[in-house]
């Protein structure tokens, strides 16, 4: 399905100024691409000036485009749209249409390898032995006809001008530059002139080179006698001097001498006109552009822009005033204050300049269409695939890569759709946002098998779903397994940020090899259970990235060809930032006591500090015995003590989660109670 239409070109910058041409440009505006459109109704025998895709037929007056892109494709990658550009002459007219040549065909491979193969015959399709291997023709559906057929005028180029010499017949050689020679920016181009034959450059005679050292896109050669047909090639050279690939050959047929054109005394020369659509963010607006014409000898007081919304009016007129010493102007249209125009418009434009002695010929008329942003295309490489463990057996995973041209609207996200059949019955899988390629559809069972297509949106909708569908399939349960049963012995073990988890295999595989553990995890005893997306095959795996100071549970499953058998049960654990060691600790001697001041530690960890551990013992002693100490104080006094007995004491920083094994004791600090002095 599309909708083609053709449009004028108008006024080409590939046409020299005074050399009068027909610009065809042809368009697409979807939802899919045209597999073979051509363009009917041209002149027959017309010069080719410029073609940028297909073939001009001159015995059938017909143009076989070939494929046709959605509109704004090659604008998307700073390309050119297509284009065909004829000679004319001043007056001339084409009634021409635009059409689906070829219906879309398309090889499709069985439920095994369900994507476009490479056959591009019904016969060679219907060859192949694979399993539900099909052949699709279809035409291209043209759903908006109205707008198939167009009026094309010739226009006067907007080129380069033609140097005027006394019987001197020409031709004109334009063509559209090229960025780079394999990386390198471009200094010039070369001109050849060669025989009018089907050969290639190589071995045609060989070419003449003509010119070595033109800078412009657009060379005039003189050599030439009227009326007799001339080809040429032109390549590129880098920087370095390196040479590009030759172009296609062009056939130009030598003009007889440009006759100026003359003004009434003292009137202004005709103005040349160009117009463009302006980029995305005013796409709403179009950028007329001109020179100041030569006055002759009476100073320009206005200009007159006319717009249309047809090529032959009625006319909308726009004052405009000069600008002193102003030599290039740039008008936007329409100007700030009016309202905008709508995307993919397009209006025609003329300009006059007026002085005291009267008013200049109307430049040629030239039209721009506004920038619509439309749907995006399909996605590509779409492809399907059953998910590796623990997922197998439940999970199929789709992939895809944004679509080859947006619309001309950035991407919000996309909509994926499955169906048993890849037929009929699709349903709604899911979304993803722009920067997401794959979508996991879960739940599944062993063999289960699905088709899959995904669709891309902007901020205009939904575009077209990629064609065709694609399948995966799960793995096929392994005969005579059940479910293992459920590890043993789980334990956890936890630190700054991390929980690790260990366990025993289950006491059952279920007849089948175990494959991998699923392990999973949550924040409290309520939450939803995440699945670490490691599979580890081995007892043991860790956590990262949790934080400090929250309790998390984890549970264990083991998973075989059978499938993934019952959970541990949850067992917790709270990962922390030990605090540091209390700092300058010392004793004070009493009688039957000990006073034991310190200050707190540099780091209070995460969870915070929230108490200290005093532990004491009497010297010879190897058992050390905690004292009730309470709360943050950094001082305690430790009573009981026997008098003229060396006593040890050492302190702890405590968080809520800090294990007793993994408390960090000061060196120990030794002082004697002693009884007081008679």
């Amino acid at each position: 399905m599309a909708d083609l239409t053709v449009e004028d070109g108008g006024a080409s910058s590939l046409v020299v100024a005074g050399q009068n041409a027909l610009a065809i440009v042809p368009v697409n505006n979807g939802p899919y691409q045209s597999p073979d459109a051509r363009v009917a109704g041209l002149p027959t025998g017309a010069e080719v000036i410029h073609i940028s895709q297909g073939h001009y037929d001159g015995t059938s007056g017909v143009w076989n485009i070939g494929e046709l892109k959605l509109r704004g494709y090659h604008r998307s990658r700073g390309e050119p749209d297509p284009t065909l550009v004829l000679g004319a002459a001043a007056g001339d007219t084409a009634n021409v249409s635009i059409a689906s040549s070829k219906n879309y065909e398309v090889c499709i491979g069985g439920v095994d390898n369900p994507v476009d193969l490479a056959h591009t015959t019904k016969t060679a399709c219907e060859a192949d032995t694979a399993p539900g291997v099909s052949w699709h023709s279809t035409p291209v559906y043209d759903y908006n006809a109205d707008n198939n057929t167009a009026t094309i005028t010739a226009a006067r180029g907007t080129g380069t001008e033609v140097p005027v010499e006394t019987a001197k017949p020409f031709v004109a050689v334009t063509w559209q530059g090229v960025g780079d020679v394999d990386g390198f920016s471009v200094s010039h181009y070369q001109v050849w002139r060669s025989a009018c034959d089907d050969q290639e450059p190589v071995t045609m005679g060989p070419p003449r080179k003509v010119a070595d050292d033109v800078a412009a896109t657009v060379w005039v050669d003189l050599d030439v006698v009227a009326e007799q047909t001339y080809c040429y090639l032109v390549r590129a050279v880098n920087v370095l001097g390196a040479e590009g690939s030759f172009s296609r050959k062009m056939e130009r047929k030598a003009r007889e001498p440009l006759a100026p054109k003359v003004s009434p005394a003292g009137v202004p020369d005709q103005p040349v006109l160009s117009a463009a659509a302006l980029p995305d963010q005013e796409r709403e607006r179009i950028l007329l552009t001109w020179d100041k014409p030569n006055e002759n000898g009476w100073p320009i007081i206005s200009y007159t822009l006319e717009a249309s919304d047809r090529n032959g009016g009625p006319w909308t007129p726009v004052k405009i005033e000069p600008v002193p010493g102003l030599k290039t102007y740039d008008y936007i249209y329409p100007p700030e204050g009016q309202e905008r125009l709508t995307g993919g418009t397009r209006k025609y434009f003329r300009l006059q300049a007026t002085n005291e002695r009267g008013d200049s010929d109307w430049s040629s008329v030239v039209s721009a269409t506004t920038h619509r942003a439309g749907l995006p295309e399909p996605p590509v490489n779409v492809l399907a695939r059953p998910a590796a463990p623990p997922d197998d057996g439940s999970v199929i995973i789709a992939y895809w890569e944004p679509p080859d041209y947006d619309g001309g609207a950035d991407i919000t996200g996309y909509e994926i759709q499955w169906s048993p059949n890849g037929e009929s019955g699709w349903r709604y899988a899911g979304r993803a946002d722009a920067d997401t390629f794959a979508f996991k559809n879960t739940g599944l069972g062993y063999g289960t098998t699905r088709y899959y297509r995904v669709a891309a949106h902007n901020s205009r909708g939904r575009g077209a779903w990629s064609d065709p569908p694609v399948a995966a399939v799960t793995a096929a349960k392994e005969e005579g397994a059940s479910l293992p049963g459920a590890p043993t012995n789980l334990k956890l073990e936890a630190g700054s940020q991390w929980i690790r988890a260990s366990w025993d295999a289950p006491a059952s595989d279920g007849g089948s090899p175990i494959k991998g553990y699923r392990v999973q995890y949550r924040e409290g005893r309520s939450g939803a259970w995440e699945t670490l997306s490691a599979f580890p095959k081995d007892t043991s795996t860790g956590l990262t990235g949790i934080p400090n100071g929250v309790t998390f549970q984890v549970r264990v499953a083991a998973v075989n060809g059978a499938g993934t058998g019952p959970y541990t049960t949850p067992e917790s654990a709270t990962p922390y930032y030990p605090p540091g060691t209390p700092r300058n600790l010392s004793l004070t001697p009493g009688n039957g006591r000990l006073t034991a001041k310190w200050d707190p530690p540099e780091i209070p960890g995460n969870p915070n500090l929230n108490g200290y551990s005093v532990q004491y013992r009497a010297s010879g002693v190897e058992q050390w015995t905690d004292w009730r100490h309470r709360g943050t104080r950094t001082e305690t006094t430790i009573t009981g003590l026997t008098n003229g007995t060396t006593y040890q004491v050492q302190v702890a920083s405590l968080s809520a989660p800090l294990p007793q094994d993994r408390r960090d004791y000061t060196a120990a600090v030794s002082a004697t109670p002693v009884a007081p002095s008679q």
